[in-house]
């Protein structure tokens, strides 16, 4: 008697089902759900990288105006370049650029009472919030204005 046949079942042509693989209808089909999920994903993904680089912005703001209350209180002027750093880079329309670059920080204005403070952003892909400002007051604000911060940027 012939021994019964161990092993794999085997297809018409001989080869083991495990190693039939994918149809193409099977691989479109992941490719669609892959596309919806990435089309689905990556605006928020977006949204919440603009978000961290706002959170820069905010941080190099609150820095350098903290520098030059720091100033005031010692020199009694904000606009004391001899003695504070921060108002010898911002004098006469001077700028630096935040720690990753994402903005430029400059005084809109700077006298021995009073700041303003601009946060530009250099490759302007934030129609939300291309610019943010603080002041001596502490009044923050953006698209120009300190006093109200309409798109709530801050």
């Amino acid at each position: 008697m012939a021994p019964a046949a161990v092993g794999r079942i085997r297809s018409d042509n001989g080869r083991s089902d495990r190693t039939r693989g994918f149809t193409l209808i099977e691989l479109m089909i992941a490719v669609a759900i892959i596309a919806i999920l990435a089309t689905i994903a990556y605006p928020s993904y977006r949204q919440q990288v603009l978000k961290s680089q706002r959170t820069e912005a905010k941080t190099a703001l609150s820095d350098a105006a903290q520098r030059l209350e720091r100033c005031y209180t010692q020199f009694n002027a904000y606009n004391d370049t001899d003695n504070c750093t921060i108002a010898g880079t911002l004098d006469s329309g001077g700028t630096y650029d935040t720690e990753e670059g994402h903005y430029t920080i400059s005084a809109v204005t700077l006298t021995a009472t009073a700041f303003t403070l601009e946060a530009d952003r250099k490759d302007n892909d934030d129609s939300r919030c291309p610019d943010m400002r603080i002041n001596h007051l502490g009044q923050r604000g953006s698209d120009g204005s300190v006093t109200t911060d309409t798109h709530d940027c801050w």
